[in-house]
């Protein structure tokens, strides 16, 4: 679209008349957060057959990627870096959690091979 007006395009992917007040409805605040996981690919859709049965023997379960960036915000505060810290888990060693996008992966990336 070289030479072309710019489009905005935002208002196709808004619908103010279901748009959700935050404010009004503090527990959107967590479908939201839920919706942006999906987008993300980081979870399944939140309406989707896996997502319920996930939250429903799992209530609350996060994506690896968020507990993982979370968890160095926090460490970082208190002066934790990968210099200063051996990483250490205790997580089944199955292929289940060798996949790149799992915290296990994501931790050992970010810290360090011991």
């Amino acid at each position: 679209q070289e030479g072309q007006p710019t489009q905005d395009l935002m208002s196709r992917f808004s619908n103010p008349s279901i748009q959700q007040d935050l404010t009004r409805a503090p527990w959107a605040a967590v479908t939201a957060q839920r919706e942006v996981f999906a987008w993300l690919t980081w979870s399944p859709p939140a309406l989707s057959p896996v997502y319920r049965t996930m939250h429903k023997y799992f209530p609350g379960a996060l994506p690896g990627q968020a507990v993982h960036e979370r968890l160095v915000k926090v460490l970082d505060r208190y002066g934790f870096n990968n210099d200063n810290t051996i990483m250490g888990t205790s997580v089944c060693p199955d292929e289940i959690n060798n996949d790149p996008t799992d915290l296990p992966v994501l931790m050992q990336d970010y810290w360090g091979e011991v």
